[in-house]
């Protein structure tokens, strides 16, 4: 009786199996965000000391994976400055895409917006500004007149939207990030992390719009009768690094110097930020030195390509008898280089075949990717053909032969 039931368990084993084909990849993991775990604290030390990074918490992550490569001192909250800004410029550009708010929306200024001190453009109370000028304004020089502006576009008040900057955060993992305002001047209780600013960084970094915005070195920005304010971009990266895609700097007393960089070489895409930096220049070299150890030792690896086939599935009472499908999404890795690891690719369907109608993207299944027990990267299994009900002429075809 017991031999009857190892064989049966064996058998149960391998027909769970056949529904989880496996292939290999190469990916190198590094230390995951979330994490406390793989790359050791020594190495990062090491890494500190050689690059001589002196910022009060630093980071590096790899875009895709949202894993790190570097650290330190990455969960300590610090005041984020200007960098608060990122979560603003999100939230308004989600807005957009929801059709909450367009671009060419005309924007009225409250007597508040207008009185904003630090970096401004100087907007005129009571004027009316384009709601994509008041954008760029942030974008290229972080003013924070227009930076309420936009909250109240937005949410009719800066102290909603800053609610809904809190909700988003929480959404998108930031467990140590508290936002008492949307622009990023010293208060209490307004603080985050260089690992989360990593994060709402890559969020953002979707909009190639705000990407353009931020590599404009000055923009004038024209006022009701004629005025004109220059605005500057606050990062000389733009100028010097051709690796940077989208950054956002930051300053005030309280948080010192300090940026957060999204920065692409060929398939490798990076993020680093590095806070609580004593001179304005040391943070851009600072951020350059990480960003530069990542591209020389590291590689992006896409594991999974959404135009993959993975296979087919039969279809009941449709004009064809099998449909395919594919991965929802890309997915990607990334390894260290002259370094190897295996990650196994493994699906499973949630059917044997579908009935017609069948709609485009439609989903089958899930695909994982893991290395060991770890899940690395997941997306859905779609169809991506229409495939319609038989009409009576293919009904009568099918009883004819």
């Amino acid at each position: 009786m017991k031999k009857c039931f190892k064989i049966l368990i064996i058998a149960l084993a391998i027909s769970l199996t056949m529904f989880l084909p496996v292939s290999k990849e190469l990916v190198f993991c590094c230390k995951s965000i979330g994490k406390e775990v793989a790359v050791a604290s020594e190495v990062e030390a090491d890494i500190k000391s050689t690059l001589g990074i002196t910022a009060k918490s630093s980071v590096l992550i790899e875009a895709n994976t949202k894993r790190m490569i570097y650290g330190d001192n990455e969960h300590t909250k610090l005041a984020p400055a200007s960098m608060t800004k990122v979560m603003t410029m999100l939230l308004v550009m989600e807005d957009v895409i929801a059709n909450k708010v367009a671009l060419d929306d005309r924007v009225i200024i409250s007597e508040y917006a207008a009185s904003q001190e630090g970096s401004e453009c100087f907007l005129d109370a009571g004027g009316n500004y384009m709601l994509l000028d008041l954008l760029k304004a942030v974008a290229v020089a972080s003013a924070n007149d227009a930076c309420v502006a936009l909250a109240e576009a937005c949410s009719g008040d800066e102290k909603l939207f800053v609610k809904r900057m809190n909700d988003r955060a929480k959404e998108l993992g930031m467990k140590n990030t508290s936002y008492v305002n949307c622009t990023g001047l010293d208060a209490v209780g307004h603080e985050s992390t260089a690992y989360d600013l990593c994060l709402v960084l890559n969020e953002l970094s979707k909009y190639d719009i705000i990407a353009d915005m931020e590599k404009t070195w000055v923009y004038d920005l024209e006022h009701k009768g004629g005025r004109v304010t220059n605005l500057t971009n606050t990062n000389r990266l733009v100028r010097t690094n051709p690796d940077c895609y989208m950054a956002k700097t930051g300053h005030t007393d309280n948080a010192g110097y300090c940026i957060v960089v999204y920065g692409k070489r060929a398939d490798t895409k990076l993020i680093s930020c590095v806070m609580g930096v004593d001179e304005s220049s040391s943070r851009f070299e600072e951020v350059t030195k990480l960003l530069n150890y990542g591209f020389t030792n590291f590689e992006g690896v896409k594991l999974v390509d959404k135009y993959t086939v993975i296979g087919e599935i039969s279809v009941d009472g449709g004009k064809v008898e099998a449909i395919k499908y594919y991965p929802e999404e890309d997915i990607y890795g990334f390894k260290k280089k002259g370094e190897e690891a295996v990650a196994q690719v493994q699906y499973i369907k949630d059917f044997d075949s579908l009935k017609a109608p069948i709609l485009e993207n439609t989903n089958v299944g899930k695909l994982e990717v893991r290395i060991g027990e770890e899940v690395v990267g997941e997306t859905n299994l779609v169809t991506r053909d229409i495939v319609e009900e038989k009409g009576l002429k293919e009904i009568m075809q099918d009883l004819i032969a």
